[in-house]
């Protein structure tokens, strides 16, 4: 169990940018993921990483591209997925959509099993639960607390679940200074010296 303090920036459909510095607000790790790549420093052990999103897939065991990340982390829907396989549960207290076989709309990729629930107050998800049959692996989004950002409301408080059939992994966040619609910088670097990270299949 590890607590850390950091800064996370997103560009929609583009880039996220984090970087996580939380001794004495030295910074000790920097990411940039993009829709097709990942570059990744740990200046704690003077590494680098430059490739695709196997990394992620590594590092979480499960199958996550960047929509379906920039989406956990916004508290939206997967956009790149057909929406139509969807079946609507009603109770007293929420809306739950289930699908027992959700393909994305390239025809890429495993079909995964989803229950989304939704506030039917706010219409924000509350929990957000993905499962591929085949692999065994899991994740599950839960939004514990919205707060409304420039007329918009997004998460700032959630936990990510991350699981196949032999580990668990536990993600909280809690977003302090939110904002939106302002230009960030999202510079990276790797230092020469640096070596690089090799992923073994």
């Amino acid at each position: 169990t590890h607590s850390i303090a950091g800064s996370m920036r997103i560009r929609k459909d583009s880039a996220i940018y984090i970087s996580i510095a939380p001794i004495l607000g030295i910074e000790v790790a920097r990411a940039l993921i993009t829709t097709d790549s990942v570059k990744l420093v740990n200046r704690l052990e003077s590494t680098y990483y430059m490739g695709d999103l196997k990394i992620l897939n590594s590092m979480f065991n499960v199958d996550v591209d960047y929509y379906q990340l920039q989406a956990l982390l916004t508290g939206n829907d997967f956009p790149h997925f057909r929406s139509d396989q969807f079946i609507l549960n009603e109770d007293p207290q929420w809306l739950r959509l289930y699908a027992d076989s959700r393909t994305r709309k390239s025809g890429q990729g495993q079909p995964i099993q989803q229950v989304i629930t939704v506030d039917p107050n706010t219409m924000r998800i509350r929990t957000n639960i993905m499962e591929n049959p085949q692999s065994g692996q899991a994740l599950r989004a839960d939004y514990k607390r919205y707060e409304s950002v420039g007329g918009k409301l997004l998460p700032v408080e959630l936990q990510l679940l991350f699981a196949d059939q032999s580990s668990r992994s536990n993600l909280e966040m809690v977003f302090n200074r939110t904002n939106i619609n302002v230009p960030q910088n999202m510079q990276f670097s790797v230092p020469s010296r640096y070596t690089p990270i090799r992923l073994t299949d």
